[in-house]
């Protein structure tokens, strides 16, 4: 019984600590020199849900059709920051690939990155992580969806159908 019990405590520790990995990389850069943060909580996207959110260019704008099974959103803006800055999330979410989180996407073109991590539990991913970076543009955005999506629904959306 005490194996069963320690187990099971073990299990929690590590589920608790791969939440957490990703949120530090929130709360470490979200006070970064002119990094923008944003947290969309549940209680928010409920409220949205007749109009819905998008997310884009590292910014949450009304209209557009929320899953229904996310429960937050959270919008790290690091365009205006330093390249060191933007490098060191990058570094930190790639580093991610060796804690529980699998690469959906990778692209380095030119300038320009792009990292799609998920993280599952059976066969939902309660947590995806979004880094993009376009120099030409200046751009630079990390987005993190927690929820629970059926990994087959994922990949509808990321075919473009609903």
């Amino acid at each position: 019984m005490k194996k069963i019990i320690l187990a099971m405590f073990a299990i929690a520790t590590c589920l608790t600590a791969q939440a957490q990995q990703s949120d530090s990389i929130f709360n470490e850069f979200k006070t970064a020199k002119d990094a923008e943060y944003v947290l969309v909580d549940q209680n928010m996207l409920n409220a949205s849900k007749e109009k819905g959110l998008n997310v884009m260019d590292g910014k949450i704008q009304l209209g557009g059709e929320i899953p229904k099974n996310i429960s937050s959103i959270q919008v790290l803006s690091l365009g205006k920051c330093s390249k060191k800055v933007r490098e060191a999330v990058f570094d930190r979410v790639n580093s991610l690939k060796d804690k529980g989180y699998e690469e959906l996407v990778s692209v380095m073109e030119g300038d320009s990155k792009v990292l799609i991590l998920s993280r599952a539990e059976g066969d939902n991913i309660v947590e995806m992580l979004i880094y993009g970076f376009d120099k030409e543009d200046n751009d630079c955005a990390l987005v993190q969806f927690r929820g629970s999506i059926k990994k087959k629904e994922l990949e509808k959306m990321m075919q473009g159908g609903h």
